[in-house]
């Protein structure tokens, strides 16, 4: 059973965030036995996926790169601040505005710009449990991953140097040295949150990596 107020995932990078590669976003409830949204890509393209709905293909304005089927989706419906929603490389970011916001930075998110993912209008009333994400950071970012809601709540990724100020303040937090279950003595590339788990370290020795 779920409720009929869509709740929105928001991506937030305080300093700058290369793209979104895989996004895995299950959905309370099941339509034909599948509840996660899959993005995935193939010989270049790139589309949203879920069992029993038509494929929802990224398209882009014609010499651009920004997402010209982002909102109202089928599947997922996309919005941002500071731009719009963009696609470059495989790669989900924001088209900032003004000049030179073609190319590369359509497959990023800097410190002034908010992605936003919300149920598409074929999944009315879903709310979002829980998020996988494939990402590439630079500058020592800090990438908030918001669920907006009832309740809402803010997850933070400390990569780069802030990867180690988080360690040495709270050293138990996920991906800080001791805590990898595969290899205790290294930091963690693959982080797990749970509800209570707000703060997390990703190793990244250079620049966040």
């Amino acid at each position: 059973m779920f409720t009929k107020r869509a709740r929105t995932y928001a991506l937030i990078s305080a300093v700058a965030l290369a793209g979104v590669l895989a996004v895995v976003i299950p959905a309370l409830g099941s339509h034909d036995g599948q509840t996660a949204i899959v993005f995935t890509q193939s010989n270049g393209a790139a589309k949203f996926s879920f069992s029993g709905v038509a494929d929802q293909n990224i398209e882009l304005a014609k010499n651009g790169c920004q997402i010209t089927n982002a909102a109202p989706g089928s599947i997922m419906t996309l919005s941002a601040s500071g731009g719009v929603p963009g696609f470059n490389d495989l790669s989900i970011g924001v088209k900032g505005n003004g000049r030179n916001a073609n190319g590369t930075p359509c497959s990023q998110v800097d410190g002034t710009e908010t992605l936003s993912l919300t149920p598409g209008t074929a999944l009315a009333g879903r709310e979002f449990s829980g998020v996988r994400l494939d990402l590439e950071m630079t500058g020592n970012a800090i990438v908030e991953v918001m669920f907006v809601g009832q309740p809402s709540k803010t997850y933070r990724l400390h990569t780069g140097t802030n990867f180690q100020a988080l360690c040495n303040s709270q050293p138990s937090s996920n991906g800080c040295p001791g805590t990898s279950q595969d290899d205790p003595n290294t930091p963690a590339y693959e982080i797990m949150s749970g509800p209570s788990d707000v703060a997390n370290a990703c190793a990244a020795p250079n620049s966040s990596g």
